[in-house]
């Protein structure tokens, strides 16, 4: 890279896009941001039983895996303005039948088309910021500012909705998704333009679709396996689904003339290891089992754990403002691979939890975890987005978000096991407690990436908070390793396919 530019030498249409897809982005994260303190409200008040629950936590994720092939296709096909606006407007009307929901089911398809929704806006921003930002140097600039949006949003809407939620009944908080859903058709309105050489453009959908079936399979078949322990009809179900769907897909892609699904940026290798990177960053997510020992260990409420996560996710932001200078002056290679590296020193520094570490050291830990991955990603997504070629910018937006997908689902199943292994016999009710934390851990959004949990732990005694802390060092452990490696491909697959 030859030059940095800074936000103020982008041009006028850069910054145009910029600041549209900044803000749609954080208008979608405020959903994934209040959606652990809305939830248990909305179980109790709708009389929803432990199978509806589980419905209304499972339907609205396998909506949003189903929709991110398509999405790149049809951002394309219609325009990122028109299928922006459409997915403003199934945010805006999920939230809706959500506020007014009699019903578990009703608040189910609700969540379903909100999550459609968001998914869908998520591939389709990457896409825009990639066509958009093909000047030397003005990728960094936009993705570091993009990198700092979700941080921003988790810093007050936790606890803006812990708060609400205070003096309002949960509805309220639907309604706050509405008016999400609402800004988010007015920013495609007013800021987003239509590629118009580039709508309607002919071709089927059956490949993207069944793309997304098969990921939504895959991820549904893991988390049956680890979840039930092994073989039941649920697990056989998936599997065979994924077969079935990944046998038709691959017979399609050989047969038609021109698919839809372009799977040419997978060719040479260079994409796969670095969409393998994308997979194994999940691996160390610390926000889980950070916001447990806030609440369980240091005896935090909800609200006040919220308001103590806000300090490490200020530390994101400026992190992620940071990553473009290191950018400029180590090249995205170097800086990619020092900043996971520096990813895993982080992790491996948790290990020096312990019931009575003062909570100020436990926090500047998380906030240098916190720094590090964030900086960490936007390298990461400079080098996958680099890889485009024009008219591709779909297809690399939507592999980017199944890998992040997989790797949120393989990383849940991996680190959980690995936490329950670290947890052992150090407390009498140790299999209790790790299905409590698995049953937590299992049944978030995969979206947000800061969960306050509202866990059902009971009160821990001095042995449980020794057990909770012996599963938060093994995970720190296990995803310093994991992320260690990550930095090793990262280098290597830079070195081999240097675009950038």
């Amino acid at each position: 890279m030859r030059s940095l530019l800074t936000r103020s030498e982008l041009t006028i249409d850069e910054n145009r896009v910029l600041r549209a897809v900044c803000l749609m982005s954080g208008l979608a994260v405020v959903v994934s941001a209040s959606y652990n303190f809305v939830l248990p409200p909305m179980l109790t008040g709708l009389g929803a039983t432990p199978a509806q629950g589980s419905m209304l936590r499972t339907i609205p994720s396998i909506g949003s895996l189903l929709v991110i092939f398509p999405a790149g296709i049809l951002g394309i096909r219609l325009g990122p303005r028109r299928l922006l606006g459409l997915a403003g407007v199934s945010v805006a009307v999920g939230s809706l039948l959500v506020a007014a929901a009699p019903a578990v089911f009703v608040a189910t398809v609700g969540m379903l088309l909100l999550s459609v929704g968001r998914s869908a806006l998520f591939v389709i921003v990457i896409a825009m910021l990639t066509t958009a930002t093909t000047r030397d140097g003005a990728r960094p600039v936009a993705f570091s500012a993009y990198a700092m949006v979700s941080p921003i949003i988790y810093v007050g809407i936790p606890l803006l909705s812990g708060l609400l939620l205070s003096v309002a009944p949960w509805r309220s908080v639907a309604v706050l998704w509405a008016v999400s859903g609402l800004g988010i058709v007015a920013v495609a309105v007013l800021l987003v333009r239509d590629g118009s050489e580039r709508d309607s453009l002919p071709g089927e959908l059956w490949t993207p679709a069944l793309a997304g079936l098969t990921l939504t399979c895959v991820v549904r078949l893991l988390q049956g396996l680890y979840d039930d322990g092994g073989m039941s009809v649920g697990v056989v179900v998936w599997g065979a689904s994924a077969v079935l769907a990944l046998v038709v897909l691959a017979v399609l892609l050989r047969r038609l003339p021109e698919p839809s699904l372009s799977l040419h940026p997978l060719r040479g290798g260079g994409l796969v290891l670095l969409l393998l990177v994308v997979v194994l960053i999940p691996f160390s997510n610390m926000w889980y089992y950070a916001t447990l020992g806030l609440e369980y260990v240091y005896g935090k409420s909800v609200l006040v754990t919220a308001a103590l996560l806000a300090i490490p996710q200020v530390a994101s932001v400026f992190a992620a403002s940071g990553a473009k200078r290191l950018m400029k002056a180590k090249g995205v290679t170097m800086a990619g691979t020092l900043l996971l590296l520096a990813t895993s020193a982080t992790l491996f520094l948790s290990c020096i939890q312990s019931v009575r570490l003062p909570l100020v050291v436990a926090l500047l830990v998380l906030c240098l975890y916190s720094a590090a991955v964030t900086a960490a990603g936007v390298p990461l997504s400079v080098s996958i987005v680099s890889l485009a070629d024009e008219g591709e910018e779909g297809s690399i937006a939507s592999l980017r978000g199944a890998a992040g997908s997989l790797g949120g689902a393989l990383g849940v199943i991996f680190m959980s096991f690995v936490v329950s292994v670290g947890i052992g016999s150090s407390s009498p009710d140790a299999d209790d407690l790790v299905k409590g934390i698995r049953n937590g851990e299992l049944t978030h959004d995969p979206a947000p990436r800061f969960d306050v949990p509202q866990g059902d732990l009971e009160v821990l005694d001095d042995r449980g908070m020794q057990a909770m802390v012996n599963g938060y060092r093994a995970h720190g452990l296990a995803g310093g390793i994991v992320t260690l490696g990550a930095a090793g491909v990262f280098f290597s697959n830079r070195r081999n396919h240097p675009k950038v």
